[in-house]
């Protein structure tokens, strides 16, 4: 066995770390939707979730929450019923870019109530945990679909090559 075919069975998106890394992404964003309907549901003592949200100031802030609650679910079981793990990790990749798109513009917007991106819990280890979610759904998601990517390139069994790059539906 090649080194070249060592390597590609190691980084084999078929394998297990794919599968992994997708129920991973579920058990975050079951997570994050479940503390997010929470916080929307409960009698609020602050005054916060009452208040108009500023980047997406036509919703106040538990609006925001529900809605993103649903939305993560609803993420959720697409994630479940899905065969194909490229597609899981397109949905994943998509999903990511649009919490970065709202962090991007709380960020550039300059905003200094923190974000209740994890419902209850407030604070800087929470806006780090989000943080470092959003990274573990959109680096893993892009890196794997580009692993993927790479495996069509893999020159087959006698050496031509292979040109399946347009049957890729990335």
């Amino acid at each position: 066995m090649s080194l070249w075919q060592t390597i590609l069975d190691t980084i084999n998106p078929r394998k297990a770390g794919t599968k992994y890394f997708i129920k991973s992404v579920i058990i975050i964003l079951s997570t994050t939707a479940g503390l997010k309907f929470y916080a929307s549901v409960i009698p609020a003592t602050t005054t916060y979730l009452d208040r108009q949200d500023e980047v997406l100031w036509f919703f106040s802030h538990r609006q925001l929450l529900m809605l993103a609650a649903f939305f993560e679910t609803g993420i959720v079981l697409l994630l479940i019923r899905r065969n194909s793990d490229v597609k899981r990790l397109r949905l994943i990749a998509w999903c990511g870019c649009i919490f970065l798109a709202y962090r991007s513009a709380r960020r550039a917007g300059h905003f200094t109530t923190p974000c209740g991106c994890l419902g209850v819990l407030a604070g800087p280890y929470a806006d780090l945990l989000s943080k470092a979610a959003l990274g573990w759904m959109l680096g893993g998601s892009i890196l794997l679909m580009l692993r993927h990517l790479v495996l069509l390139w893999t020159p087959d069994r006698d050496g031509k090559g292979t040109q399946t790059i347009s049957t890729c539906k990335l």
